[in-house]
């Protein structure tokens, strides 16, 4: 696809790490990226509420706005969601990144 370089980061307050996270800070995080010529973005799921994995915060109302900054940074990065397949993210997946999870962490043994 010709991608050079991608990071990964969060919707939430905090990275599933504990990094800082994306929320309330998409528009700077886009120019940002933008700014480092990245070409793929993961966009995880983690500490979008009050806690680690937020069950009852529905995906679809906060990935748009890093969608929108991403669009909005005059440089095209492709946005991969990663929400765990939740919210039926099949529906409305194709309108808001270029690729999405459909479903949670599979664990091999």
């Amino acid at each position: 696809m010709g991608l050079k370089m991608g990071l990964y980061g969060d919707a939430g307050r905090m990275t599933c790490a504990g990094y800082p996270g994306s929320q309330n800070y998409e528009v700077q995080d886009a120019k940002l990226l933008a700014s480092w010529g990245v070409d793929y973005w993961k966009h995880d799921n983690c500490y979008t509420g009050t806690g680690f994995n937020n069950p009852g915060a529905n995906t679809s109302t906060y990935y748009p706005k890093m969608r929108d900054a991403l669009l909005n940074s005059g440089y095209p990065i492709f946005y991969s969601m990663c929400q765990w397949g939740r919210d039926n993210v099949w529906t409305w997946g194709a309108s808001v990144g270029n690729s999405w999870r459909m479903s949670g962490t599979l664990n091999s043994r």
